[in-house]
């Protein structure tokens, strides 16, 4: 292994581990569901109106789509972490 790939090996290493520690972090599920709850009290208010609950409902689903992608993203880079590391202490 050459010294770009032992560096290229280290960048992936680091990003799995700071994915995890994102992951991992309280204020990572807090600010999601901050922003879930202010959406649903915004939909279930009985002064929203029908257009405007319309645009919290898309706005609530786009941020859960937002939140997995995401997630699923830094999962990914940690796996790749955890195979990486596996592979260096071969």
């Amino acid at each position: 292994m050459d010294a770009d790939d032992k560096r290229e090996r280290q960048v992936e290493v680091t990003r799995g581990h700071h994915a995890k520690q994102i992951l991992d972090n309280p204020v990572w599920d807090t600010t999601f569901l901050g922003y879930e709850t202010s959406l649903r009290e915004w939909i279930e208010s009985p002064e929203t109106v029908s257009d405007d609950v319309l645009e919290a409902r898309r706005m609530l689903i786009a941020l859960r789509r937002l939140r997995r992608d995401i997630e699923t993203t830094m999962q990914t880079g940690h796996l790749a972490e955890m195979q990486l590391r596996g592979k260096t202490n071969e």
